[in-house]
């Protein structure tokens, strides 16, 4: 009886440690994925903010992995600070993160949107060597159901306006409007 109890609490500590990002501790791509097609299937009002930190290859070019993976950990633990109730970030890949609103309009999804980014601006991240940065983040928002029913759809609309806010000079925050985009479908891609 002993052995299954603890064959039990083992197996849920593995269960759980399969849905946190190892780096970060946030929750990974895969309960991202999950969450968000769970919240479109029952039609949820549902907001993505898509986020990317802006020149991040510099950043590991020029302080090495370790200064990456610092700022990375850091990047997580203001998200975490400055997600409430409805609101739930998770890592979905590289340098590259994501938020999950519900009931939220979409007014107090730009402002949360925008008081994240203006929160990781402010903040000195502290590399391995003790030496600060300042780092900044770019973020593209879109909603359900007006920009899609689907997470590809979804997803892809939120990168859009991502990229848009890297093209317009970075540290900023673009929702996905579908007329502005479609007037200018040959915008050039920016660097990361």
């Amino acid at each position: 009886m002993k052995d299954l109890r603890q064959q039990t609490v083992q197996f849920h500590s593995y269960r759980e440690q399969a849905d946190i990002d190892f780096l970060t501790g946030l929750k990974n791509k895969r309960i991202f994925t999950k969450k968000i097609e769970v919240l479109l299937q029952f039609s949820y009002d549902t907001t993505l903010l898509v986020i990317d930190v802006d020149k991040f290859k510099s950043i590991n070019d020029r302080y090495g992995h370790d200064g990456g993976d610092a700022v990375l950990k850091q990047l997580a633990t203001v998200m975490k600070t400055h997600c409430h109730n409805n609101q739930e970030p998770f890592r979905v890949g590289g340098e590259e993160f994501a938020v999950i609103l519900t009931q939220m309009t979409p007014e107090q999804s730009y402002q949360m949107a925008e008081e994240l980014r203006q929160a990781i601006a402010e903040s000195e991240f502290i590399l391995p060597d003790e030496q600060g940065l300042k780092v900044t983040i770019s973020i593209g928002i879109s909603r359900s159901p007006i920009d899609g029913k689907t997470i590809n759809e979804l997803y892809r609309k939120a990168d859009m306006a991502l990229y848009r806010a890297k093209y317009q000079g970075r540290n900023q925050v673009v929702v996905y409007q579908q007329q502005d985009f479609e007037a200018d479908n040959n915008s050039p891609v920016p660097l990361t």
